[in-house]
């Protein structure tokens, strides 16, 4: 956000913090170093979401579906 003026598109995804997703201008990455960052501790990708401007980064738990209890519960950033 503070390097390009504005958090990646959903279409770009948590990737953006990798490699930069196009001429995007400011971009001073990478943000992670390695692709492993970008797993959860199951090993399974986090999954972003940017509505409106509204950003979110969150796991499935270990279970990589929806809901749960335990290991399995989601895990969300807000």
């Amino acid at each position: 956000m503070l390097d390009t003026g504005r958090y990646p598109s959903a279409q770009e995804g948590l990737r953006a913090l990798l490699t930069n997703p196009g001429s995007l201008r400011g971009w001073n990455g990478p943000y992670v170093k390695k692709e492993a960052e970008l797993l959860d501790p199951w090993g399974n990708p986090y999954h972003y979401s940017n509505v409106g401007g509204k950003v979110e980064v969150f796991s499935l738990g270990a279970d990589n579906a929806s809901g749960g209890d335990g290991e399995n519960a989601d895990v969300r950033s807000h």
